[in-house]
C-alpha cells in the first residue's frame, strides 16, 4: 500500500464519505456524522430512503484483507446462531468493499443504549449471551488475527524503544523486559484463543 492511501484514510471528507455511498447506488441526503472510533473513521450517514447506515472505513497497514474478513464472517456467524450483533451488509456476497484503496464495511445503524443499573434478573440473561459468544467463538480458529504475544509486544519493541530509554537505563531495562517475556511465555504456553 502505499504513502497515497493513508493520505486518503487522514484526509476523507464528507463529501468523499458521500461519493462512496453513492457508488454502492444509494443516495445520501447530505447529512453524516463522525462516530467514536480508536483506530478506524466511522461515519453515521443519512439516506434518502430514511434508512441510516454505518459506514467504517480500515486504518491502512493495521488489518489485512483476510482479517477483516474473518471478522465479518464472525459477525454473520453470531448472527446466524441468534447472538445480537450487528453484521455488516454483502454488497454481491462480499462483506468488505474496496473504494479508493481502503477497506470498507457497511452497516445498518441500529439504535442501542446502556441499562441504567443491571439487577439480579439481567445477569442471567448476559451469562447466557457470553456463554453463547463464547461457544460459537470456540467453533473454529482465527487464521488471520493478531495474536498477543510477547514477540511482537515486548521482543521487537528493542529497535523503536532505541532512542528513548537512557544510556545507563538500557541493560537493566532489557533484562526486566526479558524477565517479563519469559514469564509472559509461561503463561501465554498454554492458552486457548478464542474468536471473540
Amino acid at each position: 500500500m502505499s504513502n497515497n492511501l493513508v493520505s486518503t484514510f487522514y484526509d476523507l471528507q464528507p463529501q468523499a464519505i458521500l461519493d462512496c455511498i453513492e457508488d454502492l447506488g444509494q443516495a445520501p441526503t447530505g447529512q453524516v456524522y463522525q462516530l467514536n472510533s480508536y483506530e478506524n473513521r466511522v461515519y453515521d450517514i443519512f439516506l434518502e430512503s430514511g434508512e441510516r447506515w454505518v459506514a467504517k472505513f480500515y486504518r491502512p497497514h493495521r488489518w489485512s484483507a483476510e482479517s477483516i474478513e474473518e471478522e465479518h464472517d464472525f459477525c454473520w456467524e453470531l448472527k446466524e446462531s441468534g447472538f445480537p450483533v450487528i453484521a455488516p451488509f454483502k454488497f454481491d456476497g462480499e462483506t468488505r468493499l474496496q473504494w479508493n484503496g481502503l477497506h470498507v464495511a457497511i452497516f445498518p445503524r441500529k439504535a442501542g443504549r446502556n441499562p441504567d443499573e443491571l439487577l439480579t434478573k439481567d445477569y442471567r440473561e448476559i451469562g447466557s449471551k457470553l456463554a453463547l459468544l463464547h461457544n460459537i467463538g470456540a467453533r473454529k480458529k482465527a487464521k488471520h488475527r493478531l495474536y498477543i504475544s510477547t514477540a511482537d509486544y515486548l521482543e521487537n519493541s528493542e529497535a523503536l524503544l532505541e532512542n528513548f530509554i537512557a544510556p545507563e537505563m538500557k541493560r537493566r531495562y532489557w533484562q526486566a523486559v526479558n524477565a517479563l517475556a519469559d514469564a509472559a511465555d509461561d503463561l501465554l504456553a498454554d492458552c486457548n484463543y478464542l474468536r471473540i
